[in-house]
C-alpha cells in the first residue's frame, strides 16, 4: 500500500516531512506510533534500504508491534529493519565487535535483587549508607550526568572516581554488568573509535519515547545518526522516569542541541473522552518545566464517565472497587481485560487483588521484578542460576548472603580478597574451608550456609525435570509460588536445567505483556505506559502516596513533584471511556508508616486526606463523594 493512504492533518506531516532532525511532540492517545510507521513505510517506499533504518523504541514489544504492523500493510522489506531496544542494539554491537572481551567484561547482567548485593559490599565507611550508594550507583549507570547539561561519561569528583573504580572492581570480579552499563560501554566504544562501522551503518534513525532518554542515551544516538537522518517523537509531559536520570529537558531543548531542527506535533487525542482531556490539560499545566501546548479535545470520544470517591478504609476501599468492576463485569458493559487498576503500592494492590478474587474474578497483576520480590524466590532462583552455571559468580554470592541481616558482608569480602590474591575462584575456596584445608578468619557462618547449598547440590542433580521442580519449589510455600507457577508454564519448552534456567531468566529479565484476555488487570502506575484500557481506576489517590515523599519546597524536591504530576498525568490518560479516582481516609497507622502516606492522628488507626492532584484537575472535574454511594 502506499505510504499516506489514509492518513491527514499532523500525522500525514510527521510521516512525510523530508527535515532533518525533526522533533515530533505528541500527547498521549495522539497516534504517534501510526504516524511512526507510516514514516517508516515511506522510507521504504522511496528505495532506502531497510537495513540502513534504525527504529528504536523503549520496549520490545514495541519493536514486535512496529514490524508486525508493517508485515499487514505488505511493505516490502520490513523484516529487515532494524527495529529493537537501544540496550539490544548495544549488546549486539558490544558483542560483535567483542569489546567486552577486550577489556575485561562480560555481559552477564545482574538482576535488581542481586545487585542489592553490590551496593552492600561496597564499603560503607567510604561511601556512607545503603542510599548513598544506591544514588551514586544510579549515577554511574548513567554515566554520571544527572542533569541535561552535564556531558556523560566521566565521575564528577575523586569520590565518584573511587566509588567508579569499587564497582568495577566488583563487576569484573564476579564476571557480571548492570544493565545500564549496556549504554555507557558502547558510548565510550563509540566516542573513542569514530572509525567504528556502527556510526555509519543506518542512514535514517528514529527513536521513540525519547523523552526517556538520558543524557548518556541520547549522545549515544547522536553518535550513532553520525551520517543518518534523525527523528525523535515523545513528549515532555509523559516524562516519567527521573530515577534514571531522564529528564523532560532532553525533548524540550532538543531543537537547541541539535541545529536546523524541525518541530512538528501530534496533539488531538484520539483516545480519550473529552472530560478526561480537559482535566487533564488543566492538570499537566500546574508544571513550569515543559512545553507550552494543549492537548486538543475530539468530540467524537464523547465526553465518558468520571468519578472521584472516598472511602473510610482501605479494606472498604479494596472491596468496594472490586464490587463496582464486578458489577459492570456481569452488566457487559466491560469486560475483564478492558479494566486497569493503577496502584502507587502494592500494600494497596494486594487487597483489591483478593476482592476482586473474591467477587469470581481473575486477575494479573504488574510490578516489576514481582516473582522475585520475595526473598526465598531469589534463594531459589539463585540457586537454579548456580545449578545451571556452576561458575556464577553473582549467584553464589547471593546464595551466600541468604539468611543473614547484614548479607554476611565482610565474609565475602575477605573471601574475595583471598580469591583476588590467589586466583581462587569462590567455589573452590568454600570448598577448602568446609574440608578444613583453608583456614580463614571470622568464617564460621559462611561456611555453615555453604554446606547446606552443597547439600542441595547433591540432591538436586542427576533427576529428572518434575522430580526437580518438586524438590527445588516445594509446592507449598506460598513465597516462591509465583516462581512455581512460571517453572511449570516453561516446563513443557526445555528439556533440561540449562534450559529452564534459561527461559526463566528470560521471561522475569525481559518480560513481554501477558495476554490478559479474561483478566483484570492490577499494576503500578509506572507500569501502565503504553497501556490502554475502555476503564481505568486509579487507587490510593492519597497525600503521600500520590505524590509520594514530597516534604518541603527545595528545587530537586519540585523537580520530583513535577513528575510525579507527570505519572498521574499517564495514569489518566490510559482511558478510552471510564475514569474512577480512589482513595480512603483512615489508614491503620502501621500501614501510613510503611507506605508512606500523610496522616494525622496519635492512635492505631489515622486520617489522610486526599491527593493534592485531585484539586489540580480544575472545575471540569467531578465532585469526589462516598464511595458506598456509588457501589451499584
Amino acid at each position: 500500500m502506499q505510504w499516506n493512504k489514509g492518513i491527514e492533518g499532523s500525522a500525514l506531516d510527521v510521516a512525510g516531512h523530508p527535515g532533518d532532525p525533526i522533533r515530533v511532540l505528541a500527547g498521549p492517545g495522539t497516534g504517534k506510533s501510526f504516524a511512526l510507521k507510516r514514516r517508516v513505510t515511506r522510507l521504504l517506499e522511496e528505495g532506502t534500504a531497510p537495513e540502513e533504518i534504525l527504529a528504536l523504541t523503549f520496549t520490545r514489544m514495541a519493536a514486535k508491534d512496529l514490524t508486525a504492523d508493517l508485515i499487514s500493510l505488505g511493505v516490502a522489506g520490513c523484516e529487515e529493519v532494524r527495529a529493537g531496544t537501544l540496550h539490544s542494539l548495544c549488546f549486539s554491537i558490544l558483542n560483535r565487535e567483542q569489546v567486552l572481551q577486550l577489556t575485561g567484561r562480560n555481559p552477564r547482567t545482574m538482576l535488581k535483587h542481586e545487585v542489592k548485593y553490590l551496593i552492600r559490599d561496597l564499603s560503607r565507611d567510604i561511601f556512607g549508607t545503603i542510599k548513598n550508594r544506591e544514588t551514586r550507583l544510579r549515577r554511574f549507570e548513567a554515566a554520571w550526568a544527572q542533569l541535561q547539561h552535564e556531558e556523560p561519561g566521566w565521575p564528577r569528583t575523586p569520590l565518584d572516581q573511587q566509588f567508579q573504580d569499587a564497582t568495577i572492581s566488583w563487576l569484573k570480579f564476579h564476571k557480571s554488568m548492570l544493565v545500564g552499563e549496556m549504554i555507557t560501554e558502547t558510548l565510550k566504544y563509540l566516542r573513542d573509535n569514530p572509525m567504528a562501522t556502527e556510526r555509519s551503518a543506518f542512514h535514517h534513525i528514529l527513536v521513540d519515547e525519547y523523552q526517556d532518554l538520558n543524557k548518556a542515551e541520547q549522545a549515544l544516538i547522536d553518535l550513532l545518526a553520525d551520517n543518518a537522518t534523525l527523528t525523535v517523537i515523545g513528549d515532555d509531559d509523559q516524562s516519567i522516569y527521573g530515577f534514571k536520570y531522564a529528564n523532560p529537558e532532553g525533548i524540550i531543548y532538543f531543537p537547541t542541541s541539535h541545529a536546523g531542527t524541525h518541530p512538528l506535533t501530534l496533539l488531538e487525542c484520539r483516545r480519550c473522552p473529552v472530560s478526561v482531556v480537559r482535566v487533564a490539560n488543566t492538570l499537566i499545566s500546574h508544571n513550569t518545566v515543559r512545553v507550552d501546548k494543549v492537548l486538543i479535545e475530539r468530540p467524537q470520544n464523547g465526553y465518558g464517565e468520571f468519578h472521584i470517591l472516598q472511602w473510610r478504609t482501605l479494606t472498604e476501599e479494596a472491596d468496594g472497587i472490586a464490587r463496582i468492576i464486578a458489577a459492570r463485569i456481569r452488566a457487559e458493559t466491560v469486560k475483564p481485560e478492558e479494566v486497569i487498576v493503577l496502584v502507587p503500592r502494592r500494600l494497596i494492590a494486594y487487597p483489591i487483588r483478593d476482592a476482586l478474587a473474591a467477587n469470581g474474578l481473575s486477575v494479573q497483576l504488574g510490578f516489576e521484578d514481582e516473582t522475585l520480590d520475595p526473598t526465598a524466590a531469589q534463594e531459589r532462583y539463585s540457586l537454579l542460576n548456580l545449578l545451571a552455571n556452576p561458575n556464577d559468580r553473582v549467584a553464589l554470592r547471593v546464595l551466600m548472603g541468604y539468611c543473614s541481616q547484614d548479607g554476611r558482608v565482610k565474609s565475602w569480602n575477605q573471601l574475595q580478597a583471598h580469591c583476588e590474591v590467589t586466583g581462587q575462584p569462590p567455589w573452590q575456596a568454600l570448598e577448602e574451608l568446609a574440608n578444613g584445608v583453608l583456614r580463614l578468619p571470622h568464617m564460621g557462618s559462611m561456611v555453615n550456609r555453604f554446606r547446606v547449598v552443597q547439600s542441595e547440590f547433591a540432591t538436586l542433580n542427576g533427576i529428572n525435570l518434575n522430580q526437580f521442580i518438586a524438590s527445588w519449589i516445594p509446592m507449598l510455600l506460598p513465597a516462591v509460588a509465583d516462581l512455581h507457577s512460571l517453572a511449570l508454564e516453561v516446563l513443557p519448552s526445555v528439556v533440561d536445567i540449562n534450559e529452564l534456567y534459561r527461559e526463566i531468566k528470560t521471561r522475569i529479565s525481559q518480560p513481554e505483556i501477558p495476554d490478559a484476555t479474561g483478566k483484570v488487570r492490577v499494576m503500578s502506575l509506572h507500569k501502565s505506559k503504553g497501556l490502554t484500557a475502555k476503564m481505568v481506576m486509579v487507587a490510593g489517590c492519597v497525600e503521600g502516596l500520590i505524590p509520594y515523599g514530597i516534604r518541603d519546597d527545595d528545587p530537586e524536591q519540585l523537580r520530583k513533584l513535577e513528575e510525579f504530576r507527570r505519572l498521574f498525568y499517564v495514569a489518566i490518560t490510559r482511558t478510552e471511556n471510564t475514569l474512577i479516582l480512589s482513595g480512603a481516609i483512615r489508614f491503620a497507622r502501621s500501614d501510613a508508616l510503611q507506605m508512606g502516606a500523610e496522616f494525622t492522628g496519635r492512635g492505631t488507626i489515622v486520617r489522610t486526606i486526599a491527593s493534592r492532584f485531585n484539586n489540580e484537575l480544575g472545575a471540569s472535574a467531578p465532585r469526589s463523594i462516598n464511595g458506598q454511594d456509588f457501589i451499584p
